[in-house]
């Protein structure tokens, strides 16, 4: 369950910090963020997902799930 999700996104973490252009980690490493409630990081994750790919197959919900954290952060 939870823990699962904790230890994919520690192996996660280990490759990216290896090579940071691994596009699809970065992005997958976002979603296990979000999953265990981290959404702050989930964002910065999908960040550096489009930083790395602007044009990449998962852009557009990751821009409109952006769009909408921001919203909620800013009606916090």
């Amino acid at each position: 369950a939870k823990g699962d999700y904790e230890s994919a996104a520690q192996a996660y973490e280990s490759a990216v910090a290896l090579d940071p252009s691994l596009v699809d980690a970065q992005l997958n490493l976002g979603k296990l963020y979000g999953l265990i409630g981290q959404e702050a990081l989930q964002y910065r994750q999908f960040e550096i997902t489009l930083e790395i790919q602007p044009q990449h197959v998962e852009a557009a919900p990751l821009r409109e799930w952006m769009a909408w954290f921001e919203t909620r952060r800013v009606n916090e």
